[in-house]
């Protein structure tokens, strides 16, 4: 893995949908450099239309936080099993709402 990644603590946070009714779980990752990173955990199953997105990556806050209020069409962000960097245009919006949530705590 690039960094040493670890989860920060146990707090399971809850952001507002962009886009509909519900909510956003996720978490907080940190590195050995001290970033922090996202990770999506759920999508709050009362709404009609769910959309799906990508559970084993995490993604930089420091790295998006002035994109929070604008479309994140295709973010990037590191695969916890591989290590790797993971492109997946689904993430987006989901990302974006927790990046929103968690900058303006």
């Amino acid at each position: 893995m690039r960094d040493v990644l670890k989860r920060l603590d146990e707090k399971i946070y809850e952001a507002n949908k962009i886009k509909g009714d519900g909510f956003i779980e996720y978490c907080i990752w940190i590195d050995d450099k001290n970033e922090k990173y996202i990770q999506l955990l759920n999508n709050d199953i009362e709404t009609k239309r769910k959309g799906t997105f990508s559970k084993d990556v995490v993604y930089s806050v420091s790295k998006y936080k002035d994109y929070k209020d604008v479309p994140i069409t295709k973010p990037v962000g590191i695969n916890l099993k591989t290590g790797g960097e993971k492109l997946d245009n689904n993430n987006g919006t989901f990302f974006r709402a927790a990046l929103k949530h968690y900058c303006e705590q």
